[in-house]
């Protein structure tokens, strides 16, 4: 049994640590709600929501247990519109956009 939990922890760990976080680096559109989500067969689950500080910046955490998705997401800012961002067991990335509305895709840089 001791080592089940041992196998268990460690696993959790190595999978911990090769998780990625996404960075949110959005200054135009500071202050602004989001809502991060998977989509998930006919639904969606909601990761995370909160608001960009004051520099437009977020960063998406999600919990150990959604870290290996590999699927898509979306980020949606709210009043500005949004965007999807296809996992793939990547590490930890950076999604930017210097530039207002529109929040087009040939305006965001992964």
């Amino acid at each position: 049994m001791k080592l089940f939990y041992l196998c268990f922890f460690l696993s959790a760990a190595f999978f911990a640590a090769f998780a990625g976080d996404i960075t949110i680096d959005f200054p135009k559109f500071a202050g602004k709600d989001y809502v991060y989500y998977f989509v998930r067969g006919d639904g969606n689950d909601t990761v995370m929501r909160g608001t960009l500080d004051l520099n437009g910046q977020a960063k998406l955490s999600p919990y150990l247990s959604d870290k290996n998705f590999c699927g898509t997401s979306r980020f949606i800012i709210s009043g500005a519109g949004g965007f999807e961002i296809f996992l793939n067991g990547e590490k930890d990335f950076t999604v930017e956009c210097d530039r207002g509305l529109p929040l087009g895709t040939r305006d965001i840089r992964y």
